[in-house]
């Protein structure tokens, strides 16, 4: 006698898309659409380095992006992060300081001024503070 095997439906837990995905994957198809280009085009062009699978669903938010591939996807568009992006008043203040000493060549002085920041309480939550402040010094020239 043999025993029958039941079988549980797969659980389906399908995540939801934070909004921040949803705008972003907005901006970067609005790009696109603005430079006339199909996905295709961009694989293309692109010379492979950016699949048009993966644009799409980065379009969509159907899939996550680091910071350094959304950095790389910019640079093809020849577009500053910053036009993607929609950082709160903070960071985007904070962006911009950095981005102006490290023209000015004060970097190490503004490399001094966020580490001592960084170390200030309110500068303990994720994704507002350091870390964002880290990962947009090492955009534009090295890490902290």
């Amino acid at each position: 006698m043999t025993a029958a095997l039941a079988v549980a439906p797969a659980k389906t837990a399908k995540k939801r898309a934070s909004v921040f995905a949803i705008l972003l994957g907005k901006r970067l198809r609005k790009v696109r659409e603005e430079q006339r280009m199909s996905l295709m085009d961009v694989e293309e062009d692109s010379g492979g380095t950016i699949g048009s699978c993966s644009l799409g669903m980065y379009e969509r938010a159907e899939r996550a992006i680091s910071v350094d591939r959304l950095n790389d996807i910019c640079r093809f568009y020849e577009i500053p992060l910053s036009d993607v992006l929609d950082p709160p008043p903070l960071v985007s203040a904070a962006f911009r300081a950095i981005t102006g000493a490290a023209r000015s060549g004060a970097t190490e002085q503004i490399r001094q001024t966020l580490l001592a920041q960084a170390e200030l309480p309110r500068w303990d939550q994720p994704l507002n503070g350091a870390y964002v402040i880290a990962a947009m010094a090492e955009l534009i020239g090295g890490p902290l």
